[in-house]
């Protein structure tokens, strides 16, 4: 098979995965996992816990998108 098919459907595959995966995991993080995620931040600039978690949150929100619009350009490329 020829490698650049298979970059086609690889890259689509492995975008929804890991997209839907970091979402669910930045929405659902727990305060003292966000804690951790912000301790190796903070040695390069500080950001405040408030602000740092409104950061993941947004980032979980915009990730699931990203995997709403991938997942649904898949299944409209499918019904085509």
């Amino acid at each position: 098979m020829n490698p650049l098919i298979l970059i086609n459907y690889f890259l689509p595959a492995a975008l929804i995965v890991l997209s839907f995966f970091f979402s669910i995991r930045c929405l659902f993080a727990h305060d003292m996992r966000i804690e951790a995620w912000r301790s190796p931040v903070k040695q390069w600039i500080y950001i405040d816990h408030f602000t740092f978690k409104r950061f993941i949150k947004s980032l979980g929100v915009l990730l699931l998108f990203v995997f709403l619009i991938i997942a649904n350009h898949e299944v409209m490329n499918l019904i085509q």
